[in-house]
């Protein structure tokens, strides 16, 4: 207890007065040092970036379009989906533009240029030509140094969805043709310590197709534009790749050989037929070279099915085949018709459905039936 209260008293003398009167100065702890500022890096003017541009494909077979000469028909008014193709068209549409891996993931990837170059087709698949397509390119390719965007799903309405004719090849997955609805997302932007958020809400008309295609848009609450009906005119630009598609089916080449993507109708039974028996002459030896010259494609006839653009299309080709069997030279001239199915998808498909016998009759005469796909090619 002796060193205890020896402690205790020297602790008390320190805390009396000096001098009777003034107390000894207590130590006032100082202010911890300011942290030093960090002035943000200054965003720069809003930069473009410019997406590599797509290239035109080489066509198989060189086709000639000639202008149409189909007379104006008909277009189908739209007709509105049941409800119950109301209700699973809905679930399409909310899951698609609500999931950060749908919608919203293909936003964030043209804007980052995550598809190493394909950016502009990948844009044409998501939307079709026009004012609204250019707002949206502008807000994905307009960049700012510094700065740091990132997309975020929101919520999605269905409002309306209209259907198409489900015959042909693609069955019910063509049922839906048209839907129209409310989107929003947001636009989480950063700079440096700071952070905003942009808010988007789109009306948006789309072709459903699973991805579904925005044919046209507006920031809500404007309202969309009357939706035309299918122009024929859009037919020519389309007819020379899809002529090139068949004829090239009937090329033989040392790189090439016929082949029949379809089976099970009449037309394409008897096209399949003939295309086996060409491969087997090919594989022989005997016909060495098979192709087109001179070829040129004409539409004479467009009867639709739907307000979409859906429909038959009737083309007249004329040219030359040439082939070499048994190292002989032959040249035939080409003057027939063929009937396509055109299907108004983003990427429009056409899939023949019927052509003519040598006497000029039509091999399906108008029974198109459903072809299957083949394993052939």
């Amino acid at each position: 207890m002796r060193k205890l209260t020896l402690a205790f008293a020297i602790w008390a003398a320190a805390a009396c007065t000096v001098d009777g009167n003034a107390t000894a100065p207590v130590a006032v702890p100082s202010p911890p040092a300011a942290a030093p500022e960090i002035t943000p890096a200054p965003v720069g003017p809003p930069v473009r970036i410019l997406w590599a541009p797509m290239q035109p494909a080489q066509l198989p077979v060189a086709v000639r379009v000639e202008p149409s000469t189909a007379a104006a028909a008909r277009v189908p008014v739209l007709v509105p989906a049941a409800p119950d193709q109301l209700a699973a068209v809905r679930r399409e549409f909310v899951s698609h533009f609500t999931s950060d891996f749908g919608f919203i993931k293909t936003l964030q990837l043209l804007r980052e240029q995550g598809y190493h170059g394909s950016e502009a087709f990948m844009f044409a698949t998501s939307f079709a030509p026009g004012a609204f397509a250019d707002q949206v390119r502008d807000l994905l390719t307009t960049r700012r140094d510094n700065e740091v965007r990132t997309f975020h799903a929101g919520a999605a309405t269905l409002e309306n969805a209209w259907v198409r004719p489900s015959n042909g090849a693609f069955g019910d997955a063509a049922s839906i043709g048209l839907v129209e609805g409310t989107i929003s997302f947001t636009d989480e932007v950063v700079t440096g310590a700071e952070r905003g958020v942009e808010t988007h809400t789109w009306r948006i008309r789309a072709l459903a197709q699973g991805q579904f295609f925005i044919l046209d848009g507006a920031e809500a609450p404007a309202q969309l534009a009357p939706l035309r009906p299918f122009d024929a005119e859009a037919l020519d630009p389309e007819v020379a790749p899809q002529v090139a598609s068949l004829l090239a089916q009937e090329t033989v080449s040392p790189t090439a050989r016929p082949f029949a993507p379809y089976k099970g109708t009449a037309y394409w039974d008897a096209r399949a037929a003939a295309l086996d028996w060409l491969h087997t002459l090919a594989d022989r030896g005997t016909l060495t070279d098979r192709h087109f010259e001179r070829m040129s494609a004409q539409v004479t006839k467009f009867t639709p099915t739907s307000y979409l653009g859906d429909g038959y299309v009737t083309v007249h080709l004329k040219g030359t085949l040439v082939e070499i069997m048994n190292g002989v030279r032959h040249a035939y001239p080409v003057d027939e018709s063929v009937v396509f199915q055109r299907f108004s998808f983003a990427q429009t498909t056409w899939m023949a459905v019927d052509g003519q016998n040598r006497d000029g009759s039509w091999i399906a005469n108008g029974s198109y039936g459903t072809p299957q796909q083949t394993a052939h090619g």
